[in-house]
């Protein structure tokens, strides 16, 4: 599914998309908490103006609608036409290959390191898991710092690149046993899911109690139901623009903060594990000695900790 590193395709980028006419179906109810009120904020052809221009890719099946609904109870955002899954699958196996950014490698060390300290155990002794693992990086650092890491991912070409590089990947998260799990990683992916409700309750079946999972998606920009609702009047480009998180066919859900704590209020708790494992770090007097280590590696005279560059 989507990452930080591969994103979701620019507008009109990617391959052409699944040309049968049984790709796609409809969602009758909210996604997330399962309400059937709605009001709908867009309607829109997308053979037609100016939607037509703005998506650039040929239309998957003729007469399809982008239709744009907002729940009554929880205020999520989502498109009522979705791939089905094998179409989906399809459509994500197209994506090509792109390394990973270092500002997201690093990223992905700090996040860890907070996982770490959250459970204060060994590395070797969490067991990780990277669900819509994406071309693997995330999966990649957690491995290479000790955690008992395994990906998954619905992109078959994204597992397979795992693999190549030696990374632990499961085919289907039934592979995964319940109850198994310290810390699930869901990176940019509950806005690509049709459903998903059900993959969060499919996840939380694997987490040993008190284990955690982080959910981070795009959050609702203010001004979104406007631009969506006035998306006959716009360019080409506005459209491009102004509604990437709620972009056609790909990131099917727009989710506010409020509706996601609330809705897995009964399954999860919230947790801040960030300020967790901060307060980790001082009890234990660590904080102090990993500063002092950095400067004393650095410049004591009688330590080799060097670094040389090319004249």
């Amino acid at each position: 599914m989507s990452r930080p590193e591969d994103g979701s395709p620019a507008p009109g980028g990617g391959a052409p998309r699944p040309a049968s006419p049984t790709v796609t179906t409809r969602r009758v109810a909210c996604p997330w908490c399962g309400a059937s009120e709605r009001t709908t904020l867009c309607d829109h052809e997308y053979d037609r103006e100016p939607l037509r221009s703005a998506l650039k890719d040929p239309i998957p099946e003729p007469g399809l609608r982008f239709t744009v609904h907002e729940c009554r109870r929880c205020r999520t955002l989502y498109q009522e036409t979705v791939y089905r899954e094998e179409a989906t699958a399809d459509y994500y196996e197209s994506w090509p290959v792109e390394e990973t950014p270092l500002e997201f490698t690093l990223f992905y060390v700090q996040e860890l390191l907070m996982v770490l300290g959250h459970f204060d155990r060994p590395a070797a002794d969490i067991r990780v898991l990277d669900y819509g693992m994406g071309w693997g990086r995330f999966c990649q650092v957690a491995t290479t710092m000790g955690f008992d890491a395994v990906g998954y991912d619905l992109n078959r070409n994204m597992r397979e690149h795992g693999r190549s590089r030696s990374l632990r990947v499961v085919d289907r998260l039934e592979d995964v046993e319940a109850g198994s799990v310290d810390f699930i990683n869901l990176e940019q992916v509950l806005e690509h899911v049709a459903a998903p409700r059900e993959l969060i309750e499919r996840l939380a079946t694997r987490l040993k109690p008190g284990g955690v999972m982080k959910i981070s998606v795009p959050i609702r920009p203010l001004g979104l139901g406007t631009s969506l609702r006035s998306l006959a009047r716009m360019t080409p480009d506005q459209i491009r623009s102004r509604l990437m998180d709620i972009w056609p066919l790909i990131h099917l859900n727009c989710f506010n903060r409020r509706a996601l704590k609330a809705v897995l209020a009964d399954r999860l708790r919230y947790r801040r594990i960030h300020l967790n494992s901060l307060f980790l770090v001082l009890r234990r007097g660590l904080l102090l000695r990993v500063l002092g280590r950095a400067l004393y590696k650095n410049y004591a005279p009688r330590v080799n900790y060097l670094f040389f560059s090319k004249r």
